[in-house]
């Protein structure tokens, strides 16, 4: 079934690291709030799969994909703040 060149574990990786690079490209569009997929995925059950030597390709992916996500996550905490900020400057200056 596979080549004996690639061993299954390679095999295995580079189709691991092309899901997360899939799911990099689409994360804009993934919702955040109440998403247990992305629980699932950041959750210590996918995580602690994680190979902590070799396969560094695979580490790395997932390291971007996480710091995408807290990106976004960031993002959006900072327009909320932002928002919050702007309504309460417009509601003192309407009370004078």
């Amino acid at each position: 079934m596979y080549s004996d060149a690639f061993p299954i574990d390679d095999i295995f990786m580079k189709e691991i690291e092309a899901s997360l690079h899939c799911i990099m490209s689409v994360q804009e569009a993934i919702p955040l709030e109440d998403n247990p997929l992305l629980s699932q995925l950041f959750g210590v059950d996918i995580l602690s799969q994680m190979p902590t030597v070799g396969q560094d390709r695979v580490r790395r992916t997932m390291l971007s994909l996480i710091g995408e996500f807290f990106v976004q996550v960031l993002a959006r905490i900072a327009h909320v703040y932002l928002s919050y900020r702007h309504l309460c400057i417009v509601v003192h200056y309407t009370k004078q």
